[in-house]
């Protein structure tokens, strides 16, 4: 069974915004382990950079792969009416990558995918990221019902790098989509790096990585 879960409305920084009520939130958000989590605003009251912050720091507890953030109308109505913005690029200090080689800007779902973006390109390894969508699963009619987009592609070495910082026992899901996919596309190498691999990163290179 498929499962998404949806949250909306967080408006961290408002007045009455209730931490408790959101931690609950999260709480049973994990337990239901769901495949796809969707943020659909408002993330904040007025848009102001410490309320995304804050905002970020709630999302990141929640542990699932696949997570869709919308920052909603009314923090962008006050702050930057028409306008479309990525509340990650608000709260993050994005680098000009060197050895990134996609025409578009990166949008990292994350603190963890920024920083290990960050070491790739510290050691000069050209790399793209989620540049190809592989199709799992279709149906008789062949529409689409499951894919998988891989994190980052080193095109040098033809590998897919994927990063998790999910739970241990949450990882499941992610393994055997990795399966699903190296059955289907048998040439297509691609590694899977784990919260644990992460955090040694992290501890070598002294960067500041989600927890």
């Amino acid at each position: 069974m498929f499962r998404i879960v949806q949250l909306s409305d967080l408006h961290c920084g408002q007045q009455f915004f209730l931490p408790q009520h959101l931690e609950r939130a999260i709480s049973e958000t994990n337990e239901l382990e769901p495949d796809v989590v969707v943020i659909s605003g408002d993330l904040t009251s007025n848009g102001f950079k410490d309320e995304y912050a804050l905002a970020r720091d709630y999302l990141n507890r929640i542990e699932c792969g696949s997570m869709v953030v919308i920052p909603g109308g009314h923090p962008l109505s006050v702050r930057r009416p028409g306008t479309w913005v990525s509340w990650f690029q608000l709260v993050s200090e994005i680098p000009d990558f060197q050895a990134y080689r996609g025409t578009a800007a990166p949008q990292f779902a994350n603190e963890a995918e920024l920083e290990c973006a960050k070491v790739l390109d510290y050691y000069g390894l050209p790399w793209l990221y989620e540049p190809t969508t592989f199709v799992l699963e279709e149906d008789d009619e062949g529409r689409v019902l499951e894919a998988f987009s891989p994190d980052f592609y080193l095109p040098e070495q033809d590998l897919y790098l994927e990063i998790t910082v999910m739970k241990q026992s949450l990882v499941t899901r992610k393994n055997r989509k990795l399966r699903k996919l190296r059955e289907r596309y048998p040439a297509v190498k691609i590694k899977l790096f784990y919260k644990r691999d992460i955090e040694r990163l992290g501890q070598r290179y002294g960067l500041k990585l989600a927890s």
